[in-house]
């Protein structure tokens, strides 16, 4: 799971935070990192449902 983690979100969140700064920030390169970031976040939360929701079942 730490390396869905990785993939998914870890990459995105460091590549956005470097757009931090308001004098040299692409919007449109923060947008879309956001986005990426929040896709990961609602992926990771599907699979840890599904792994919790089958541990629970047995």
């Amino acid at each position: 799971m730490s390396r869905i983690a990785d993939i998914y979100l870890l990459n995105n969140m460091f590549m956005v935070l470097g757009q931090a700064r308001a004098s040299t920030r692409n919007q449109g390169i923060v947008d879309l990192l956001t986005g990426q970031v929040i896709r990961g976040l609602k992926a990771l939360e599907h699979y840890i449902g599904r792994t919790a929701s089958r541990s629970a079942a047995a």
